[in-house]
């Protein structure tokens, strides 16, 4: 996304304006800032006959659309069960490293998940507004 080539029109809202790093040369954030959450489980899956499509749900769905909740606009967070199955592999190998940002209570989840940053080397220099759980109305 940093490299799309976006409308002229959509980079003049103050949430898609290009922002670059303090070397002047790295592009931090350029355009629409897609938010992405992790969680690492099985999944329930129904075939429908009609569209040939799958549909999938289920306690892992919900907790990885609860996780991606949490994160802002170009940020990427993962939960402790997906930190966890990238045991034996190095995160410099793998050009990122993770930063602790604690537990939360995430919406129809019975525990608290401890949520992981992943941030790209590349991209380190990106500043976020601290995690907050989204509020949510009791109507």
């Amino acid at each position: 996304l940093l490299e799309a080539p976006w409308d002229p029109q959509l980079l003049e809202f103050p949430s898609c304006t290009t922002v670059l790093a303090p070397d002047k040369r790295t592009v931090l954030f350029n355009g629409l800032r897609v938010r992405m959450g992790m969680h690492t489980g099985e999944a329930d899956v129904e075939f429908c006959a009609e569209t040939l499509k799958a549909d999938y749900f289920g306690q892992t769905v919900n907790c990885a659309a609860r996780v991606s909740a949490l994160a802002n606009g170009g940020q990427i967070l993962l939960g402790l069960d997906t930190v966890e199955s990238l045991s034996g592999l190095s995160p410099r190998e793998l050009s990122f490293e993770l930063q602790p940002l604690g537990s939360f209570k995430l919406k129809g989840i019975s525990r608290e998940k401890e949520i992981y940053h992943l941030i790209p080397f590349e991209l380190r220099d990106r500043v976020f507004p601290p995690v907050q759980p989204p509020v949510t109305a009791n109507w």
